[in-house]
């Protein structure tokens, strides 16, 4: 059976390597361009591009060329645009209800007592004389 180390000379590149790999972390960002961004609801991660390329129907052998362009890659690019946009104005939205919370949370509570009663009494059925006097009532002549 063959001997892996055999002596100083085969434990010289490992001991030549490891300040070279000492190196490299400390060098290296905290967090690498190819990891996930944050997840949204659903565990997906939250993107305007999808998965794969809308051109990829353009390999459709059953229709033409022209027929999987404007079917498939149009449409998906029209969607794809489209809900980006959706996107952006829900973040809007998201945004504008954050500071109208922060303002109504700001704002000091108003004391009913101070404001008084508003509006007036009413009943069902009551239509305080809008129909005038000579309209007929339940039951009631004509």
């Amino acid at each position: 059976m063959p001997r892996l180390f055999a002596g100083r000379a085969a434990a010289l590149p490992l001991v030549a390597a490891l300040p070279l790999a000492a190196a490299l972390l400390l060098i290296a960002p905290a967090v690498a361009a190819a990891q996930a961004g944050p997840v949204g609801p659903g565990g997906q991660t939250p993107s305007n591009n999808p998965t794969l390329s809308p051109y990829l129907g353009l390999l459709n052998r059953n229709n033409t060329t022209a027929f999987n362009y404007y079917g498939f890659v149009r449409p998906q690019q029209r969607i794809t645009a489209e809900v980006g946009q959706l996107r952006q104005s829900l973040r809007n939205t998201q945004s504008e209800l954050s500071r109208t919370q922060t303002l109504l949370i700001d704002q000091p509570a108003v004391d009913a007592r101070l404001i008084g009663t508003t509006g007036h009494g009413t009943s069902f059925g009551n239509t305080a004389g809008f129909f005038g006097r000579g309209a007929p009532q339940f039951g009631g002549r004509r």
